[in-house]
């Protein structure tokens, strides 16, 4: 399918300039008769050429949605079960109100984990710490696929998806070399780490369900 449409590409440059050259030829003839004639030869060439980038664009596009709906169907599970595991986590550490404060508080100061008081944030290291390993796995498992996403996607198909997409796979790359030490530089690059996860992938998947134009239980449900 790759070098199919190479050759559609290759065929309307070729179209495109035998258009642009008929059409050259046409204004330097003195009849007019053939100067009507060659104009409408070159403009019919140059409409084919766009016709033929249209097309594939199209096509394009439509596989490439295709292609990210089913990446939708593997990056959402692993999205879930990251998301429901730390809000069972952190309700029971802080409360949902709590919570939903310090998402809020942290969204509203660009993501700084300061922030968050030294309690809470010595509270959530606690949780991260305490299962540190099994974060690991899953946010291993998370890069991967998300990886795979950005290759599909290009600049070209959501440039905003795509930056949210990078953003997670950054905070991924440092949660997973930060060690638990205890130390104050761990505490405050653990927690951003850990909500800029949080809060990108979460974007990535509302951005894709948008994108894609289907509801949320459709992901799960097929």
């Amino acid at each position: 399918m790759k070098l199919l449409r190479g050759k559609e590409y290759i065929t309307a440059a070729i179209l495109f300039l035998l258009g642009a050259e008929v059409l050259r030829r046409g204004a330097s003839i003195s009849s007019t008769y053939w100067q009507s004639v060659m104009a409408n030869g070159g403009v019919t060439l140059l409409g084919l050429a766009a016709a033929i980038l249209i097309v594939n664009a199209y096509f394009d596009y439509r596989s490439r949605k295709a292609a990210v709906y089913s990446l939708l169907k593997l990056v959402a599970p692993a999205i879930e079960e990251h998301h429901n595991e730390l809000l069972q986590e952190a309700w029971n550490v802080f409360g949902k109100p709590q919570w939903g404060e310090i998402v809020d508080r942290y969204k509203d100061n660009n993501g700084d984990p300061r922030a968050l008081v030294p309690d809470e944030r010595h509270q959530l290291y606690s949780v991260i710490k305490a299962r540190k390993g099994v974060y690991d796995q899953r946010f291993t498992r998370l890069e991967a696929i998300l990886k795979e996403l950005a290759l599909i996607l290009g600049w070209s198909f959501d440039p905003g998806i795509l930056k949210d997409t990078f953003n997670c796979r950054f905070a991924i790359s440092k949660f997973l070399v930060t060690p638990c030490d205890d130390s104050d530089v761990a505490v405050i690059e653990l927690c951003e780490q850990f909500l800029d996860i949080e809060l990108t992938s979460f974007q990535v998947f509302h951005g894709l369900i948008q994108l894609l134009g289907i509801a949320k239980d459709k992901v799960y449900g097929n």
